[in-house]
């Protein structure tokens, strides 16, 4: 009988134990359930907020046409400013849709100092001569960190313009990201142009001396467009999976220089009746037809080029004795990079590099600077023991 009744209390104590067990984890879940909720509406409230707090700020304008005009810009609240070097003429925060009868902002005939930021213009007029901002007979001008998308003409136009600087702004699904014609003297960098129906960049007739670096071109019909025209530097630009990463056609002089151009349809680098190119150090990663290709083109150095990880012998001497200086590699090369601190070395991977028989594959000396070569085959180097 005791041992019964011992049995039985055994199994009631199991009992209670799995009972008071399964309430503690009810209860558990249940707190962190409430604080993982908690913290999830917490974020997405931060988030919505500050979203609206942009909706909030930004301004709903109609298309803006500015004809030297600034002081009648400026008592209409279009602009802020003075037009000077310290204080340009500012217009911010606006959206503006063009209704698909004219450029969202239009500035003409003027060497005032102004910016034009954090705007969204779109639905501009399908007209080639429109733009979600353009600029005509314009100097001294800046467009930053605009959202210059879904424009029937080019997301941002320059005709006849120079001086101007272009930084910051999204050109997605336009006729083309951005459009030069007869403008100088520009600069285009850290923009982004995806999936527009021509191309990312077009510089067209007469636009000479431009500068466009590190901006990033994708799945356009060509990256960048370079069309008559001459001593244009294009330097540090990633243009992938367009038709064609970047064309070079009737146009002298012009600086490629450390490009990535990678999973383009076409080719990489179509040099099309172009003397006297620079193409050094870019990366050329699965273009499925070639990587560079030239058609009546002349004396064009073409050198320490990657392509498919094989590139030329090297030297890197600080002294400048060398084919390169570090600096120099940092600038040229779209494949050398890093600081050359402890922290953050200088890295050299991936590489295959044939020595010809005539030299060391690389070669560096007269340096201090932290340096890595991981990853990479050497072969076929000179037999000269200097």
């Amino acid at each position: 009988m005791k041992l019964r009744s011992f049995h039985r209390n055994k199994k009631l104590n199991k009992r209670k134990i799995l009972i008071v067990l399964t309430t503690i984890f009810i209860l558990t879940s249940g707190i962190v359930n409430y604080f993982d909720n908690n913290l999830i509406d917490s974020e997405q409230n931060d988030h919505s907020n500050s979203y609206n707090k942009k909706l909030r700020t930004a301004k709903i304008s109609e298309p803006i046409h500015i004809n030297n005009n600034w002081s009648d810009a400026e008592i209409a609240e279009i602009c802020t400013g003075s037009g000077i070097w310290s204080d340009p003429y500012i217009i911010e925060d606006l959206i503006i849709n063009g209704q698909n009868s004219s450029s969202c902002i239009l500035i003409e005939n003027t060497n005032e100092f102004f910016k034009i930021e954090n705007c969204t213009v779109f639905n501009s007029s399908s007209v080639y001569t429109s733009g979600g901002i353009k600029l005509n007979y314009v100097m001294n001008g800046k467009i930053l960190n605009n959202n210059c998308s879904n424009n029937k003409g080019n997301g941002i136009l320059l005709t006849f313009s120079d001086n101007n600087t272009l930084s910051g702004n999204t050109l997605n699904e336009n006729s083309n990201g951005v459009l030069l014609g007869v403008s100088t003297n520009n600069t285009i960098s850290g923009n982004s142009a995806f999936n527009n129906d021509h191309r990312g960049f077009y510089l067209s007739t007469l636009s000479n001396n431009n500068t466009i670096f590190n901006n990033s071109l994708s799945y356009n019909e060509e990256g960048i467009f370079v069309s008559d025209n001459h001593n244009n530097s294009i330097r540090g630009n990633y243009a992938d999976h367009n038709e064609n990463g970047m064309w070079v056609w009737d146009s002298n002089n012009t600086d490629v220089i450390g490009n990535t151009l990678s999973y383009n349809d076409l080719i990489g680098l179509y040099l099309r009746r172009s003397n006297n190119t620079d193409v050094i150090g870019n990366t050329f990663i699965g273009n499925l037809y070639k990587n560079i290709d030239e058609f009546e083109s002349e004396n064009n150095f073409i050198m320490w080029n990657v392509e498919n990880g094989l590139t030329d012998p090297i030297i890197i001497d600080d002294n400048g004795g060398g084919d390169f200086t570090w600096d120099q590699c940092i600038n040229s090369l779209a494949w050398i990079y890093g600081s050359g601190t402890s922290n953050d070395p200088y890295i050299i991977k991936d590489l295959i590099i044939d020595g010809q028989n005539s030299s060391s594959c690389i070669e560096i000396r007269d340096s201090n600077a932290y340096f890595r070569i991981n990853n990479c085959t050497f072969y076929n180097s000179s037999y000269n023991l200097n």
